[in-house]
This record gives C-alpha cells, structure tokens and sequence, in this order.
C-alpha cells in the first residue's frame, strides 16, 4: 500500500479516469498485530479523484485480539476527500476488531492497541473527518471474528459525509451473541456524526447482528 502511519500520502492523487485492474493483497499472520490494507495504506489531508480500482484482498490475522483496517481505496486516514472514484472490491478478512469498508476502513489514525468503546465505534478521540461524493462500490466484503464494523463505502467514519455516492456490493460476517460491537451498514459499518444526502445502498447484508441500510450507529438502524 501507498503510504505508512509514519509517512503517509499527503497532497492530490488525480487518476484522470484512468482503470487500475488486478491488485492483489494477501496477508497472513498470527502476529497479532495491527494490519491495514489498501491501495493506500495511509492517508493525511489527502485528495483522492477520477479513479476506479480492481482489487482483491485476502487477510487472516488468526492470533486472538488481532485487528485489521481494510478499505479498497483507503485502509486509514485523516482529513481525507475523494471524489468520482469506483472501486471493485473483493475482500475476505479473518480477524478480531475488524473495521472494513469499499473506499475507507476508517477515518483515524489507529495502533495495536486501539479499542472499540461499549456502544460500537472506535475511540472518539482518535478520529478525523472523511468526505466522499458521486462514488461506487460494487463486489463483496466478508469477514469472519468478532467486533467487525463493516460498511459498503466506509468501515467506520467518525466525522462523515457523503454524497450521491452509491454501494452495490455485498456485505457478509459472522458475529457471536455476546459481540454487541458488532455493525453493518450499507454506507457505513459506524458514525457517530455524519450527514448522508442522495445515497443510495443496493448491497445485501448478512450475518451481522445489528444491521442496517444506511448507517449502523453504534448498534441502532439509521436511515
């Protein structure tokens, strides 16, 4: 992925409608260490336009308590923008403290260590902003663990807004009875504060214990 937590993208990513095909990310590890994917890894006050992405990613991350941030443009970011931009996700993730979404898996900055609070969001305290308008997911995102937050756009967004973005792709978990962090969304897996205008989610949405069409917010259905 472009960019790391210590030096990520920064600046104006312009694609100019061209077609990335065929990226691949596999990842497998019992570390039990943090994994973030995506075509960027990380990105900080970064602009991410006229682009569409073919990608694959398959990550097991089988050690207990081992998180993984996923997103098909975008594994974690923070004052993030992207615009025109479709992405063709298929995605499989074995893991614990699982954030993943079709362009964003959060927008945040997160360690090993982070921690997801009581009522199904990341630390508040962590987080930034993300703004996505007229973009496209389309394809699958499945996970297997506990505690995943899984979004057809975005995994979690603290601060989000979206416009005439649309998620046509599906959305698959599994979750135990006593995983009350556990939330699915057709935009977005979690957010506390978000403004959605002229989205439109056509994904199915399986598996997951709280569910909802627009925005799982910390385990209630929001549309």
């Amino acid at each position: 992925p472009i960019g790391t937590i210590y030096n990520p993208f920064t600046g104006i990513f312009d694609g100019n409608g061209y077609e990335i095909k065929g990226m691949r990310y596999f990842h497998s590890t019992i570390a039990g260490r943090l994994v973030t994917a995506g075509f960027f890894g990380y990105v900080d006050d970064g602009t991410i336009l006229n682009l569409t992405l073919q990608a694959t990613f398959k990550v097991q991350n089988t050690k207990y308590n081992s998180p993984v941030i996923l997103g098909g443009l975008v594994g974690q970011s923070k004052k993030l923008n992207i615009s025109n931009c479709s992405v063709n996700i298929e995605a499989t993730v074995q893991g614990e403290r699982v954030a993943i979404g079709g362009l964003v898996g959060t927008n945040s900055f997160l360690f090993d260590n982070y921690s997801l609070t009581g009522n199904g969001g990341l630390n508040e305290s962590l987080v930034e902003r993300v703004v996505l308008e007229d973009c496209r997911v389309n394809g699958s995102i499945s996970a297997n663990g506990v505690s995943n937050t899984l979004g057809g756009l975005v995994g979690y967004g603290r601060y989000l807004f979206a416009k005439d973005s649309i998620n046509d792709a599906m959305l698959n978990g599994t979750y135990t009875n006593s995983d009350s962090y556990n939330c699915y969304g057709g935009i977005a897996g979690a957010s506390r504060a978000y403004v959605i205008d002229g989205c439109i989610n056509n994904g199915s949405i399986a598996g997951g214990k709280n569910v909802a069409g627009i925005v799982c917010d910390y385990g209630t259905l929001t549309t």
